[in-house]
């Protein structure tokens, strides 16, 4: 198949306004003719298929010049979000893409609910929360919608207000582990321990075999002052020889909220020797030693943070605890 493999009459405009740019030369340039809606319908297919080929750059090259040349057809426009994300741009030209797909569809509660999470990824928050809001009045039975608020209010510092749109979500989907998680970080940002603790153990038993949902449980009720609690939580998912490296990362957070420093730099040195290691986990384990009382070791692992480069501020840092410690 070679370079036919995605033949399509849709890129014939492009093909056009290159050779026509080529023989009038580059102070001249032709407008690019304006694809039919077949010919669009049949680039939207080919883009697809170059996306489900892994061909982003090539995806992406096809949907910004069908985008200039239909700027208010919705689907090339979408074919572009698409493709961005594929290629990895920046989550600003993600966002502006599809905030011209909710503006070219603005009766879709699932496109202005797209444009809100990707505003919300480019940290534009007060867009963010225009499109959530708009997809929740069009679809008000959709618990998707009130938690996705619930989410940028809190980014907003506006906690009551995401409460109240957590509980509403939690309301349209009681056994949602996901909304009760949101629900959980949203009562967390009001001061209220118990009903963050109560809401994120009750997204565990809704799944408790989501270990992305575990872990995060697990850190939630660990800042709710129930570090023995959260280590229950995430013990089985750390304990296995080929346990997974967030969860090994977590437990050793709630093992140093516990005060239990040598399990903690046991925990620790997994993390330093695993696939997440860094020089913040050596810096963890030298801290952890320390705390239990052994001072070698503490100082043996403050020179690995160092070998790894650890910022000066952070050694210097260690290094006045280590020092004020008393000597054997």
């Amino acid at each position: 198949m070679g370079s036919r493999s995605y033949p399509s009459p849709a890129f014939a405009p492009i093909a056009i306004s290159i050779a026509a740019l080529c023989a009038c030369g580059p102070s001249q340039p032709p407008p690019t003719p304006t694809p039919t809606a077949a010919e669009a319908q049949k680039a939207c297919e080919a883009i697809e298929r170059l996306l489900d080929a892994g061909k982003d750059d090539l995806a992406l090259a096809a949907s910004e010049s069908l985008a200039r040349s239909r700027p208010d057809d919705s689907m090339a426009w979408e074919m572009l979000a698409r493709s961005r994300m594929a290629a990895r741009r920046s989550s600003g030209d993600i966002a502006d893409a599809w905030e011209r797909v909710a503006a070219l569809r603005p009766d879709s509660p699932g496109t202005q609910s797209a444009a809100g999470v990707t505003a919300a990824a480019a940290e534009r928050w007060e867009r963010a929360l225009a499109f959530d809001e708009r997809a929740e009045a069009l679809e008000p039975g959709n618990p998707q919608h009130p938690m996705q608020r619930a989410i940028v209010l809190r980014a907003l510092g506006r906690n009551a207000d995401s409460v109240a749109a957590a509980r509403r979500a939690a309301a349209l989907a009681p056994v949602d582990c996901t909304v009760q998680i949101t629900l959980a970080r949203s009562l967390r940002s009001t001061g209220d321990a118990t009903g963050a603790k109560a809401s994120a153990l009750q997204a565990v038993r809704l799944a408790p075999q989501d270990a992305a949902l575990r872990i995060a449980a697990a850190d939630l009720v660990r800042e709710c002052g129930a570090a023995d609690e959260a280590m229950q939580l995430v013990l089985p998912l750390a304990e296995p020889a080929s346990a997974n490296p967030d969860a090994v990362e977590c437990l050793a957070r709630c093992q140093t909220a516990a005060r239990l420093h040598a399990q903690a730099a046991r925990s620790w040195q997994r993390v330093a020797d695993g696939p997440l290691g860094s020089w913040r986990a050596c810096l963890a384990v030298s801290e952890s030693l320390l705390a239990a009382g052994d001072r070698a070791g503490a100082t043996e692992w403050l020179a690995r943070a160092r070998e790894r480069r650890a910022p000066m501020p952070e050694l210097d840092r260690v290094e006045t605890l280590l020092n004020a410690a008393p000597k054997p």
